[in-house]
């Protein structure tokens, strides 16, 4: 008779998703900093190819700063928001193509 062969895994509950309902404000949020994001990046872009960066009215700056200050504000939002939440790692392009996960080798 042969030996009867277990296959336990350390912690069986390690692949499971957690099901909870998402926050509505989720997906505006990400949406609204990344909108955000490419608006401030317009502003080094619009400065660095202008030949007279004098000619700009004071509020240009102002806007700026404003709208960098906003966008700060906003990821430590969502890094607080977020804490926590994240399930498992997200697979990278080069693991995800040989079937390697984070989880499974631990």
């Amino acid at each position: 008779m042969q030996p009867e062969q277990i296959n336990h895994r350390a912690n069986p509950d390690a692949n499971l998703l957690v099901t909870a309902p998402r926050a509505i404000w989720g997906r505006p949020l990400a949406v609204a900093a990344a909108v955000l994001f490419l608006i401030s990046s317009a502003f080094p872009v619009v400065a660095g190819l202008s030949k007279n960066t004098a000619s700009f009215p004071k509020w240009w700056g102002r806007l700026d700063v404003g709208l960098a200050l906003v966008l700060a504000i906003q990821a430590l939002a969502i890094m607080a928001l977020a804490e926590g939440k994240v399930t498992r790692q997200a697979p990278t392009p080069a693991t995800a193509s040989i079937g390697f996960s984070p989880m499974a080798s631990s």
